[in-house]
């Protein structure tokens, strides 16, 4: 064997066998990868790159990217982070997409994906603090955030002053929107719910294992060991069956008995039982599930204060799908009503939709939907076409007993309604704000004298 010509074969193998690595893992050299930025004040602060590989389309399903169309989470990075860069242990920010790369001409193949509407809503909170003697009172401490502030209870926001925004239009007025992240909320949209409650105990020097003092939590409670939840005070919802009986929960850090220890309840639980402990707990769980043939006409629910009979004319459930709650929620819209409210102990702190005996705060939540003008454009040509119809119909009508000048009326009027029509829709080409009142100047005057105009004309 020629060693020179072995020599030969082997480097060029080599040479190909890189070309073929670099092309498998890099595709740079054919589509440029995909890369997320987040801008902030014109300036890029933080990035992601995505291999187009993983979101190329491709007819063949075993050719296409695994990730093409699948919803999945994503943490950016900064440009500079690096292994000795503090900035490598911060992550700027983090998100949750989809991503669909491929030919244009081939988006009518791509598999359909669930379509839905977006609502852009104006927020703001209403602050209360329970007063003794008194009761819930907008009358906050001085370390108290604003009555009406936002999320984070840190700006005042009222609502009069709230402003829709340049190219928007309010859709509606103020309302109360709870927050489904409640406790009384929890089967939101789920057809399977498992209930829970924990049993509690105490140590008692030579006497054993007993029921609780008075300064321990209840017997039997929820996790936080605030609200008294025995098994059988935990009534069946409208609308739901049972499908199994209580049962201790034992797949979790416990003893063969279910059991968890600690030396306070306050303190950390575990499995194994030492001599210091005085205090266990264990969880006992019941599934219920959705009745197939439920109509989902309950009503809120709430607890003290909850205000539940206010919403049952509604049709839509809170313990229905979460799209009939955002379309059926925004219906209370009076201040006083006592409805909507979350419950805790601070203002930073974990709420809850149930008013507890060591609840001293409480908030709600107000949205206010608001749409582009180009939605209310697009009214104000229909409420133009609707005129012209009605216009129409009203010479039609009229010619029986106008005889010869029912045509020259109605050319009259179908001129009229033509000029309030094009008016709108030239109007709709100038600016976004200016658009909508020229539009709704022009139908006013349609409304009030369009038959005058046929009158006259008669006359």
């Amino acid at each position: 064997v020629d060693r020179g010509l072995l020599g030969e074969v082997l480097d060029a193998m080599e040479t190909l066998l890189r070309v073929l690595k670099s092309t498998c893992i890099e595709s740079q050299n054919s589509i440029p990868d995909i890369v997320v930025w987040l801008v902030v004040g014109g300036e890029r602060v933080a990035y992601h790159r995505l291999p187009v590989a993983d979101y190329l389309w491709s007819e063949r399903e075993e050719e296409r990217g695994e990730l093409f169309g699948t919803s999945h989470s994503l943490f950016l990075k900064f440009p500079h982070a690096g292994p000795k860069n503090a900035a490598n242990l911060v992550v700027p920010g983090q998100l949750q997409l989809q991503v669909r790369f491929g030919d244009a001409t081939s988006r009518p193949l791509w598999p359909s994906t669930c379509s839905g509407e977006v609502a852009v809503v104006a927020e703001f909170y209403e602050n209360q603090r329970y007063i003794p003697l008194k009761g819930w009172s907008t009358a906050l401490l001085p370390g108290d955030p604003p009555a009406f502030s936002d999320i984070r209870c840190k700006k005042e926001l009222l609502r009069g002053n709230a402003k829709a925004g340049y190219g928007w239009q309010w859709k509606s007025d103020w309302y109360i929107s709870p927050d489904l992240g409640g406790s009384d909320y929890a089967d939101v949209g789920r057809d399977v719910v498992v209930e829970e409650t924990w049993e509690h105990g105490r140590y008692y020097p030579l006497a054993g294992w007993g029921g609780v003092m008075k300064t321990d939590p209840p017997e039997w409670s929820d996790i936080d060991g605030e609200e008294d939840r025995a098994r059988d005070s935990i009534v069946l919802k409208s609308g739901w069956e049972w499908t199994s009986e209580w049962e201790v929960d034992l797949n979790r850090g416990c003893d063969s008995e279910g059991w968890e220890y600690a030396v306070l309840n306050s303190d950390t639980f575990h499995a194994v039982q030492k001599k210091t402990d005085l205090f266990r707990r264990r969880r006992w769980m019941r599934e219920r599930r959705r009745v197939a043939d439920d109509v989902r006409n309950d009503s809120f629910g709430g607890g003290d204060g909850g205000g539940g009979g206010s919403l049952s004319k509604k049709p839509a459930s809170l313990y229905g799908s979460v799209a009939s709650i955002l379309s059926g929620v925004k219906q209370v819209s009076d201040a006083s009503a006592d409805f909507g409210w979350s419950y805790g102990t601070s203002w930073g702190g974990r709420h809850h939709s149930r008013n507890k005996k060591m609840d001293t705060i409480r908030r709600r939540r107000w949205h206010r939907e608001k749409v582009p003008l180009a939605e209310e454009r697009r009214e104000a040509a229909q409420k133009a076409a609707a005129i012209v119809e009605e216009e129409t119909a009203q010479v039609a009508s009229s010619s029986k007993l106008l005889g010869d000048a029912a045509p020259r009326s109605a050319t009259l009027a179908l001129r009229a309604a033509k000029r309030a029509s094009d008016a709108v829709s030239l109007r709709s080409r100038a600016s976004s704000h200016d658009a909508l009142h020229a539009s709704q100047g022009d139908l006013a005057p349609l409304v009030g004298g369009g038959g005058g105009g046929a009158t006259d004309g008669t006359d």
